[in-house]
């Protein structure tokens, strides 16, 4: 892929943010990066989706030097807990019946990375 230069690139994979760059006017492309995912030891879930999604951007940034990448990650965390994505139609019933009567929080970051220059905002 070769962007054009008046390019953002959008280092998710979510339609819903794709569709709200183009429902603001937002020249996007689609760029693939691949970020473990996995919570580290400790990891309060702020910071987790802080460092996902800085590392989301910073992927886009290392592939597409001469182009802005926007990043976001979102968690849903219950009682603590950081939920990932469902790996399935199953996982995704045990998820919803965890959040079923239960307070939860929704969190999500996201960061733009040009030239080097870091802009977050969780």
């Amino acid at each position: 892929m070769t962007p054009k230069p008046d390019m953002i690139l959008l280092a998710s994979q979510s339609p819903r943010r794709r569709e709200l760059l183009k429902q603001i006017g937002v020249a996007h492309e689609v760029v693939s990066v691949r970020v473990d995912e996995t919570p580290l030891e400790g990891e309060t879930p702020a910071n987790y989706v802080r460092r996902i999604t800085l590392a989301k951007a910073a992927a886009g940034q290392d592939l597409y030097q001469a182009h802005p990448v926007l990043a976001a990650d979102t968690c849903v965390i219950v009682n603590d807990l950081i939920l990932g994505k469902p790996v399935d139609a199953e996982d995704a019933v045990r998820i919803l019946l965890q959040l079923s009567d239960t307070t939860h929080q929704v969190l999500t970051g996201v960061a733009l990375l040009h030239d080097r220059a870091r802009h977050y905002l969780l």
